[in-house]
């Protein structure tokens, strides 16, 4: 290489490799600008260099224009213009170096970490759900998902930094499937997946009771209620991981009509679904209510003592101001003969008939 310079046509390059090579010698009298001279760039640069570069705002500018979309994401044909090199082939310089690791030079192990911090090829495991649990990624997974909640379906796509239109949810699905080897990689990260997996698809009933179950769930019925009470009506709908507006109070509904038939595999969860609190209560449910108590205080509250009266209203776990006077006496006369089996616990109960029915 040579330069114009103040004295004339000067072959710098030449200079420069003959004292790094010790042909002439550093006069004394100049050793404070060593330092100076060993900082010009000259020759192959080093890995550090090259990695600096990458890494810089310049290096990450200059590839994401090569990208769809802008990524900072190389492939094997990524050409830079480098200051050793107007068109340096950075993507093969670290396909060369990534298939070589066995044999990587003494001056790679202060600069590994930084190496394998560039973004090259396909994306590993870890770069992926990196990029599924930041901030942007989550984002995207609440825009494209029902109800802008954090779930995934089979054809999710995002714009991840390695592809804008990866296929996130097919990944996810074949790792369900078992169709993805378990490789030590995928074992490595298997907590992180393993979140990913329960937001992806449908949720199971067992997914769905557990949730109706949780502080959250309880208290978003209880808000929809004037008297705060955990009761489902068939339009009860509330905000779950899948849905923003679930129909909770339809699904339930469809379950107990036998319309959602119950797959045996949620066998053991029956008792639980069972047990919610659901539309108008039977008169079981009544009965075991007044016999509670609880039952029995809240009517000693209202009447002074336990006495019921066709006048008397109670706080009730469906109704806070349940009219059970008014109930009673609508079955005085006529008893259902589906409740044949409840008739006795019925009439136990300490009802005042009014004088105008005596």
């Amino acid at each position: 290489m040579k330069i114009d310079a103040p004295w004339g046509e000067w072959f710098v390059g030449e200079w420069v490799d003959t004292v790094r090579r010790g042909k002439v010698i550093w006069p004394a009298e100049l050793a404070a600008d060593r330092d100076r001279f060993d900082a010009i760039p000259y020759g192959e640069p080093t890995a550090k260099q090259m990695l600096e570069f990458l890494h810089s705002e310049d290096g990450k500018e200059q590839i994401k224009l090569t990208r769809p979309k802008g990524k900072w994401w190389l492939s094997r044909d990524t050409v830079v213009n480098a200051p050793w090199d107007g068109e340096w082939r950075a993507g093969n310089w670290i396909s060369h170096m990534r298939s070589s690791r066995g044999s990587w030079p003494d001056e790679f192990a202060d600069v590994r970490d930084r190496f394998d911090a560039i973004p090259y090829g396909e994306s590993t495991v870890k770069q992926k759900l990196d990029f599924l649990y930041s901030e942007d990624g989550q984002k995207q997974i609440l825009s494209t998902a029902r109800g802008g909640q954090l779930r995934f379906c089979r054809a999710t796509k995002l714009d991840a930094p390695w592809d804008a239109e990866w296929k996130a949810g097919s990944w996810i699905y074949l790792i369900k499937r078992g169709q993805v080897e378990k490789t030590p990689e995928i074992m490595a990260e298997w907590g992180r997946i393993k979140g990913l997996l329960k937001r992806l698809g449908e949720p199971t009933v067992k997914e769905k009771i557990d949730f109706l179950y949780t502080e959250d769930a309880i208290n978003q019925v209880k808000g929809l209620h004037k008297t705060r009470k955990w009761w489902f009506y068939y339009a009860t709908k509330i905000k779950a991981p899948w849905n923003e507006e679930w129909a909770v109070g339809e699904w339930i509904s469809n379950v107990k009509s036998g319309n959602t038939p119950w797959l045996d595999e949620f066998a053991a969860d029956r008792p639980r679904f069972d047990a919610l609190p659901f539309a108008e209560p039977s008169v079981k449910i009544k009965l075991d209510f007044l016999e509670s108590d609880e039952g029995r205080q809240k009517v000693v509250c209202a009447e002074g003592s336990w006495r019921i009266r066709a006048s008397t209203i109670i706080d009730a776990p469906w109704n806070g101001r349940w009219r059970v006077g008014t109930w009673m006496s609508k079955f005085q006369d006529k008893w259902p003969e589906e409740h044949d089996a409840e008739r006795n616990r019925f009439l136990a109960l300490p009802y005042k008939v009014p004088r105008s029915n005596r």
